[in-house]
């Protein structure tokens, strides 16, 4: 872990609030919820994303949309966080986040999935100045693989087999990933817009933040550390534990 980050070069005294929306289940990782398995270190994947931010001094509050089920059933040993209800989707919970911090009337926030354990404080900052300085800012990586457009024919016992598709020019193409952060008036604006200021009207499907607050507002892509991985899959959790182990 990072060791006492200096305070934010841009962002000053100004507000800043961490929202971690972790309302989802995580189907794809299986029957148990993707967020509470524990890595090699001992804690699961919220408890390590939470830690991470808990033990910077350059957020006013840390707040987390948990699914209802799990209101009640976690406590976070570890600094002042707050929890709040979830919503049904990933844009609801950050939907129900932003109308929570609008009493505390931030300049920022920096919005971060809980499946992503291996955020660094050195990112967080990285991403913080980002936003001082173009108001919008997502993580991202580059593409380096080939890619191509295929689609799925057949499928032999556990083997699922595609045509051979469209091939895609991988230097235009880029990973949109977490931490992601905004000026709060921009990204409240946003999310007012496109789901309703006082009640969530589900609208379209947006994975991220970013791709709701284009809609109104350019953002920029910082590239990011090249281990940031999303614990979708077993497999996931392997390399994660594995990298845990050596950082």
């Amino acid at each position: 872990m990072d060791s006492d980050p200096p305070v934010n070069r841009y962002l000053g005294d100004y507000m800043v609030i961490a929202l971690i929306p972790a309302g989802g289940i995580g189907s794809r990782y299986g029957s148990e919820n993707k967020l509470l398995v524990r890595l090699g270190n001992g804690r699961t994947a919220l408890e390590q994303v939470v830690a991470t931010f808990a033990e910077m001094r350059q957020f006013s509050r840390i707040v987390v949309a948990l699914h209802k089920s799990l209101i009640g059933g976690i406590d976070f040993d570890i600094g002042n966080i707050e929890i709040i209800e979830g919503g049904e989707s990933r844009s609801h919970s950050v939907w129900k986040l932003l109308r929570y911090c609008r009493s505390y009337d931030p300049q920022y926030v920096i919005i971060h999935d809980a499946a992503r354990p291996l955020l660094t404080q050195s990112l967080i900052l990285q991403t913080l100045d980002a936003v001082a300085e173009f108001g919008a800012v997502t993580v991202g990586s580059k593409m380096v693989d080939t890619v191509r457009i295929c689609r799925e024919t057949s499928t032999s016992g556990d083997l699922r087999i595609s045509e051979f598709g469209e091939f895609l020019d991988r230097e235009k193409i880029h990973r949109i990933l977490t931490p992601q952060a905004f000026r709060f008036s921009t990204i409240q604006e946003a999310y007012h817009g496109t789901f309703g200021a006082e009640d969530f009207v589900p609208n379209g499907c947006y994975t991220d933040c970013a791709s709701v607050v284009e809609r109104i507002y350019p953002v920029k892509v910082l590239y990011s550390e090249k281990f940031n991985i999303k614990l979708t899959t077993s497999d996931d959790k392997r390399v994660i534990d594995a990298l845990l182990s050596v950082h």
